[in-house]
């Protein structure tokens, strides 16, 4: 645990509205050791967008994903019904597409990506990696949508959801 006086060096800011904002803001003390971490439970029909520097995130049985987006974290996206960008900097990311009404872009400079696509999936499959491997099934380009899968550094890996 966290002294008082440590606890004291972030605040919590919470901005409810059309958009809910939660923010850990150090400016306290840019340089504190304490963490947060965050549970939020939303309804599962929202659309949900994230920004994080630094840790990891995991969404589940939220209906679109609309941007995920962090530097340096690990990212899981499960039981979701639709995905829209998903990007780490520095991380792994997992995630399951169902279905897609639109381009899906997913990427991470280093770390590696694991994809469980549901193969009727109305979309092509087009993987990119710099240095290291692909491996999953050869999904023919059709479709009326893209799943961009890139990694500059790692492995990407696709399985039939």
């Amino acid at each position: 645990g966290y002294s008082p006086e440590e606890l004291e060096l972030v605040q919590i800011k919470v901005t409810e509205g059309e958009t809910l904002t939660v923010v850990s803001d150090y400016s306290n003390d840019p340089m504190s050791s304490v963490s947060v971490d965050y549970t939020i439970t939303l309804p599962a029909d929202i659309t949900v967008s994230v920004q994080n520097i630094t840790g990891n995130v995991s969404v589940d049985g939220i209906t679109f994903v609309d941007v995920l987006s962090l530097v340096t974290g690990d990212i899981e996206v499960t039981h979701c019904e639709r995905v829209s960008e998903i990007q780490s900097t520095t991380g792994s990311i997992e995630v399951e597409i169902e279905q897609t009404e639109g381009d899906v872009t997913i990427r991470t400079t280093t770390g590696n990506i694991t994809a469980w696509v549901d193969p009727e999936v109305n979309a092509g499959l087009y993987p990119s990696v710099v240095t290291g491997s692909y491996s999953g099934p050869n999904y023919t380009p059709y479709g009326n949508y893209r799943i961009n899968l890139s990694v500059v550094t790692g492995n990407i890996t696709v399985y039939n959801l």
